[in-house]
């Protein structure tokens, strides 16, 4: 759908990219200086590819189909807030 080719576009792009390679950790040495076994240096996961979604897609819930005061803009406000704040934590990035 072509009202989404920036979003899904920039989504493809990112799944495209290689990740960096995560630098090993590096192990300190025995005291004493007797000879271990090799330990395999802790590589942490590589991070996950971003989804990008158009803030005009998200839903925002609210009660009202209308906003008549300042109030309810700030009630609003406080919702989309969260809202936007969920898709971020859930590894979105949203397009304004």
């Amino acid at each position: 759908m072509r009202a989404n080719l920036l979003a899904d576009t920039l989504t493809r792009i990112a799944e495209l990219t290689p990740a960096p390679a995560p630098a090993p950790t590096p192990q300190a040495q025995p005291a004493g200086g007797s000879a271990a076994a090799p330990v395999t240096p802790h590589v942490p996961p590589a991070p996950a590819k971003p989804q990008y979604i158009k803030a005009q897609s998200i839903t925002v819930p609210f009660a009202k189909t209308y906003l008549e005061d300042e109030d309810d803009v700030t009630r609003y406000l406080d919702e989309m807030k969260k809202t936007l704040l969920a898709e971020i934590s859930a590894g979105k990035k949203v397009i304004v």
